[in-house]
């Protein structure tokens, strides 16, 4: 993993985020220089297989999920269960200053300039996404993932029930994403209730 963009402050206040969300510490030295090398003592560093909770709309989340990623070295398959999104009233009025002012670029960027995970680059092959809305949160992710990641197999996006017609044709776009893996399958799913087609279930809504 390449640490020499991260620099000392951003590596603590990150270690603080893993703590704070996760309840247990990622073994990061706090005393590393961004220009010394360093052999990396992370506890995700050997992880093949991860499944995370978590809200890709949200700034804060989709940050840790970034920085996680980072330390994994090994991984294989991912899989992300979406939470439900606040309220508009709560996210109109969530603080995100603290993860913007750390970011040297819009929050909106955070996959595009972040830098190349190691392990979306070399070793993951099964993504699995569920509770998908199609929103500009989530779809970043997904579309780094379609661009970037050279050895995936297999993408599964699986569509919430409530869904909107807006997010469902945004969803059906990412088919449409030119491609870093020539093997991968990218399969999208409607909500389990729906007997039918991604684009049949998408047309049907609002």
């Amino acid at each position: 993993m390449n640490l020499e963009k991260i620099g000392l402050c951003e590596l603590q206040n990150e270690h603080d985020d893993l703590i704070n969300y996760f309840g247990w510490p990622v073994q990061t030295p706090v005393n590393y220089e961004a220009n010394e090398p360093m052999e990396d003592l992370n506890l995700f560093m050997n992880l093949r297989e991860l499944t995370i909770d978590l809200d890709l709309n949200d700034r804060r989340e989709m940050l840790i999920l970034c920085i996680v990623l980072q330390r994994c070295l090994s991984l294989h398959q991912l899989e992300i269960n979406i939470e439900e999104s606040r309220s508009e009233i709560e996210e109109a009025t969530r603080d995100y200053s603290s993860v913007n002012n750390r970011l040297p670029y819009p929050e909106t960027k955070l996959w595009e300039k972040r830098g190349l995970c190691d392990c979306i680059t070399f070793t993951l092959k099964q993504v699995s996404i569920k509770g998908f809305k199609g929103k500009d949160g989530e779809m970043e992710f997904p579309r780094h993932l379609i661009t970037k990641g050279a050895k995936l197999k297999r993408i599964e996006i699986w569509c919430n029930h409530d869904c909107s017609r807006e997010g469902g044709e945004a969803t059906l776009g990412l088919l449409s994403l030119p491609r870093s893996s020539i093997d991968v399958s990218i399969l999208l799913k409607p909500p389990p209730q729906f007997d039918g087609s991604f684009g049949r279930w998408v047309s049907t809504l609002n």
